[in-house]
């Protein structure tokens, strides 16, 4: 019995065959969560590392040489496997994926699918936008240049630059230089009004 082994030195479970305490495991629980059990029923096995995506489906043990929901959650890094090709993670134009992680090629769209092809924004994932080519790419920073406000990833493309014309660093003569925001230039507004009203306080005074 397995609780004649607990604490025992050369490992927390029973070996039926030999008799003796065996760090080997009987099913996925008893490996770490980044592992799995590769034990075949009613025997022990040993705890091997998940697969990573692209990598085949084991021949062995027979219980996960086929893809299934299950068969993905138990040895793939991903939590799932393609149906078509027999391994961990969805191919290009596969799916139905919930998440980049499932795709191989890291990316899925609005509609479920592994691709980075794209007729509209809407079929990319958040962080990205659907270029000219037909593909997501990654929205860009305040700053950078613009055609159209779904290139930016605060929504906003004024005067052709993500942000407005005044976010981010610009050229300049000697360089690149940071242009104030609007924010900033109102306050600085602001403040000649209140150095020309002290001007004027102090000439009416004297």
């Amino acid at each position: 019995m397995d609780a004649d082994c607990l604490d025992h030195a050369t490992g927390p479970l029973c070996d039926p065959s030999s008799g003796g305490c065996t760090t080997l495991c009987r099913a996925d629980a008893d490996c770490d969560v980044d592992a799995w059990c590769n034990a075949a029923s009613e025997s022990l096995g040993h705890c091997v590392s998940k697969l990573d995506n692209g990598a085949a489906l084991p021949a062995e043990p027979m219980e996960v040489a086929s893809c299934t929901a299950l068969v993905g959650e138990r040895v793939c890094r991903s939590g799932v496997c393609d149906l078509v090709d027999q391994a961990c993670g969805y191919a290009d134009g596969n799916g139905p994926c919930t998440e980049d992680a499932e795709c191989r090629n890291q990316s899925c769209n609005a509609e479920g699918i592994c691709t980075n092809d794209c007729t509209n924004d809407d079929q990319c994932p958040v962080t990205q936008y659907c270029d000219a080519t037909g593909g997501c790419t990654t929205k860009r920073i305040d700053g950078q240049p613009c055609d159209r406000a779904g290139q930016c990833v605060v929504g906003l493309c004024d005067a052709a630059v993500c942000g407005g014309p005044y976010s981010g660093m610009v050229a300049g003569g000697g360089g690149f230089g940071c242009r104030c925001n609007v924010g900033m230039q109102s306050g600085l507004a602001g403040l000649g009004v209140l150095w020309l009203l002290f001007r004027r306080r102090k000439r009416t005074l004297t």
